[in-house]
This record gives C-alpha cells, sequence and structure tokens, in this order.
C-alpha cells in the first residue's frame, strides 16, 4: 500500500487502477472507523481481510430507473505477460457487502494487452475473460473465484468486475430496497501451473518420475488420457495424477498417449499435448 487510504482511491493499493472514470473503493485497517474505510468495519458493513489488512470494494450493478449503465472495475498490470501456451490458475475473493440490497452473477476476472480510460457507461469487455453465472448472496463469508487461463503472450493487465450488461447480469434481493449492489475484493492471485509440462515419463516404481499429471492443489481437474488410436483408456484427477496404468489397473504399453486436461464437470478444456510413456 502507499498510503493509508480515504475511501474512493485505489491508486493506493500498489499498482492497481480504475480503468474507467468511476470510484472503487479501499478499505485498510489503518483507516480510522469514522471515516467509514477501515477494516474490519466501514461505512458498507462489516468484514474482515480474508487475508493482510485491507481489500477493495467496487459496483458490479446499479439498480436505476433511467436505465444508466454504472460499473466498477478494478485492473492492475502483470509483473510479466502471461506466456504463450502456458497454463495459468487466477484466484480472488469476494464477499457482498451488508449494505448490497442485491446479490448478482458476472463478478469474474479478464485480461487485456493494453489499457485505455474507458467511458464511464461502457461495460469493459476484456479481451478474454471467464463467466461466473453463480450469484453470491453472502455478507459473512469470503467466496473463491478461480479459473484457468492458457496465456498467448498478449495478456498484460488483469481485470475485475462484470464484463455483462445489466439485461445480461443476473440479481437477487437481500430483502432491502434495491440501490447499488457492492462487493468486496481480496487476495487476488495469478499463479503458473506447471502440471502438463512433462513430455516423458517413466512408471517403473523407481521412485523417480513414476507419476504424471500430479498437483495436490488443483482439486478441480482431471486428465483425460488417450491412446494414439484415439481411445479413452483412463480419466485421473489431478491429486493423484497418473501412474501409466488404464482404467483396470493395468499397465499400459509403452508409447505415446495423448492428455487432455479439463475442468471436473465441466466441458471447458484447459489444455492438450501428449506425453511418451517408457518403462
Amino acid at each position: 500500500m502507499i498510503n493509508c487510504p480515504l475511501g474512493a482511491d485505489i491508486q493506493n493499493a500498489v499498482g492497481w487502477f480504475s480503468p474507467n472514470p468511476a470510484t472503487p473503493d479501499l478499505f485498510n485497517s489503518c483507516v480510522d472507523i469514522s471515516l467509514n474505510y477501515s477494516v474490519p468495519t466501514n461505512g458498507f458493513g462489516y468484514q474482515a481481510a480474508q487475508e493482510g489488512n485491507g481489500y477493495a470494494g467496487i459496483v458490479t450493478y446499479s439498480y436505476n430507473s433511467s436505465s444508466i449503465i454504472y460499473r466498477e472495475y478494478v485492473e492492475k498490470k502483470l509483473e510479466e505477460p502471461l506466456k504463450n501456451n502456458t497454463l495459468y490458475h487466477i484466484s480472488f475473493y469476494m464477499s457482498q457487502a451488508n449494505t448490497s440490497p442485491l446479490a448478482t452473477n458476472n463478478l469474474s476476472f479478464g485480461f487485456v494487452q493494453d489499457t485505455a480510460m474507458q467511458y464511464l457507461q461502457d461495460v469493459i469487455t476484456p479481451t478474454v475473460y471467464k463467466s461466473n453465472t453463480t450469484i453470491f448472496l453472502d455478507t459473512l463469508n469470503w467466496k473463491k473465484i478461480e479459473g484457468y487461463q492458457t496465456g498467448t503472450g498478449l495478456e498484460n493487465y488483469i481485470i475485475i468486475g462484470n464484463f455483462h450488461d445489466d439485461t445480461s447480469t443476473d440479481t437477487l434481493s437481500s430483502g432491502m430496497p434495491p440501490t447499488d449492489v457492492y462487493y468486496y475484493i481480496d487476495n487476488v492471485l495469478v499463479e503458473e501451473v506447471l502440471v502438463g509440462e512433462e513430455n516423458i515419463f517413466t512408471p517403473n516404481n523407481d521412485g523417480i518420475n513414476d507419476i504424471a499429471f500430479k498437483d495436490e492443489k488443483l482439486l478441480d481437474l482431471k486428465v483425460d488420457i488417450v491412446n494414439r488410436w484415439g481411445v479413452l483408456v483412463n480419466c485421473v484427477s489431478m491429486v493423484n495424477g497418473w501412474d501409466g496404468t488404464n482404467f483396470h489397473g493395468k499397465k499400459l504399453t509403452e508409447g505415446i498417449y495423448f492428455f487432455v486436461i479439463r475442468m471436473e464437470n465441466k466441458k471447458e478444456i484447459i489444455k492438450t499435448g501428449f506425453i511418451q510413456l517408457i518403462r
């Protein structure tokens, strides 16, 4: 943090800024509680930081009678562009403010190559972004929003917000008179995923390179293993990895196998490639 925030000054969070003339907020425990931007108590409700001493706050939907679209976004330049053909795991945490009368879906992340100040009433549409169709109505807990992105080398900035117009945004009332929908944002993370980088493995029980596609942190990814004739021979979770066997636990023969890394219970393909099995 550059300076203790005084409200709508997201620029005091190192590297973060607003890509339009809207006013995303910054909250921190260093702020006097009387100024309404402290943590955990502030002018929008009560919420401890998911990590550290502060968080951001943005409007994801504006309920009004004039049909004017209003969105707030937070954006930051990455330390380096996403690498071409490299898989990344992206996550952040969100929590609905107590004063928010509605809950919405569509709060998610996206990437752009270049940045420029957008018009206030424009809905920003990043070059690539992940949809989030879940309506999150919870003022007590933090909800982790996460997804995967394969880099092209052109992703220089990350943006967080609602990238859909009002007609494409679903709402759910919390029982208060409808006004702006407000969410806290915390703990944004972009990390390279190295699973799927190997092209040879040797499952011969010598304790070296016996398991492929294993990462116990990637709970929501599956790997389909396909032989050279296009037959699916196994499907494994990233938690367990692949030991060179088929569905029935029988050792597969040496050779080239193709893989598809995908989201569990979803059709979204994260990465494809091939791996050579040598015994």
